[in-house]
């Protein structure tokens, strides 16, 4: 597992216990079940979240991250390596209108206007994940209320209330830390750190292909990725006398890649836990569980699904974008 940037020097009482006597008791107690359940080896494999007894976001978060910041817009810069020969590099460039509360006298704007203190929004999930949401209620701090609802999935005639929620950081926060990258934005990295050859013809596509099998165990998967020069020898052989060498050192990297993020013992494997934040894919809705064109008013408007509502594409996967250039000169 990776800590994000900033975290990695916060103690995990800090973020996981709190301070007090009263949650001292109450880590000890949770400790005590927890000690029980590997002694008796009955426990959730892998671990289900979202963490439903948490304490409030405020409390955790809220100590260093403050709702009413106001972070106006913030450039993000994504490397990616196309899974082709030449294990392309292309840029992706996003100016995040990631906004704030109303603090230094800003009025609420962009993604973190979600938690601004003028406003509160309360939404209600059928499912556990989170993932299907049915309502959204936006309160103002004049007392009215602004309902959506979704079009195709209707509440139920008696909801309930432990369904409801409150929405904070956590959210669309949901791996502050502890973070699992997909098999493809983990191998980017690799590739960006210069722990994995790009000169290495067709390695991004055949690296992303032997770490996604589905190993029985930690041991299987380590003895699998090593068959990466054999695999890439049959497949590639014109490649091989130039570049053997190479293959054959990208194996501990894709091996130390796979222990990172998949425990087959704990069943979990590649996009189990995965991010709320960003467009949907295969395994989470992410920000359009909400966002999805189809949690309507009484009126027929939809929740925005402007993309420049969170950010403006300045580059998509570009191999030169003009404006990193200009960046770069800055």
């Amino acid at each position: 597992m990776q800590s994000a940037p900033g975290y990695a020097e916060v103690d995990c009482v800090e973020c996981h216990i709190g301070s007090g006597i009263g949650h001292l008791i109450k880590s000890k107690l949770a400790g005590t079940r927890q000690l029980w359940g590997v002694i008796t080896n009955d426990f959730n494999r892998p671990i289900q979240t979202p963490v439903h007894n948490l304490r409030p976001a405020i409390e955790v978060c809220g100590t260093c991250h403050f709702p009413e910041s106001f972070h106006g817009n913030l450039m993000r810069v994504i490397e990616q390596y196309e899974p082709d020969q030449n294990n392309t590099r292309t840029v992706t460039i996003l100016n995040m209108r990631v906004g704030g509360g109303t603090g230094l006298n800003k009025n609420a704007s962009g993604i973190h206007s979600h938690v601004n203190s003028e406003t509160s929004i309360r939404y209600y999930a059928s499912d556990n994940k989170r993932e299907k949401i049915l309502e959204v209620e936006q309160h103002q701090a004049d007392g009215s209320v602004h309902v959506w609802r979704h079009n195709d999935m209707p509440m139920p005639e008696d909801p309930d209330p432990d369904h409801y929620r409150d929405m904070d950081c956590v959210d669309c926060h949901n791996r502050p830390t502890h973070i699992f990258l997909p098999p493809d934005k983990a191998l980017d990295r690799r590739f960006e750190e210069g722990l994995l050859d790009k000169s290495v013809p067709w390695l991004r596509a055949i690296g992303e292909e032997i770490i996604r099998v589905k190993y029985p165990s930690t041991a299987a998967a380590m003895e699998g990725i090593a068959t990466l020069p054999t695999v890439y020898k049959e497949r590639y052989p014109q490649f091989w006398q130039e570049f053997g060498a190479r293959v054959e050192a990208s194996v501990a990297p894709l091996q130390d890649l796979h222990s990172l993020y998949v425990y087959p013992e704990m069943n979990l494997e590649w996009n189990t836990y995965n991010s709320m934040i960003g467009h949907p894919t295969e395994h989470t809705a992410a920000c359009f569980r909400c966002h999805n064109g189809v949690m309507e008013d009484d009126q027929g408007v939809a929740i925005t699904t402007e993309c420049n509502a969170c950010h403006f594409v300045l580059a998509d996967k570009e191999q030169d974008p003009m404006i990193l250039r200009i960046l770069e000169d800055r």
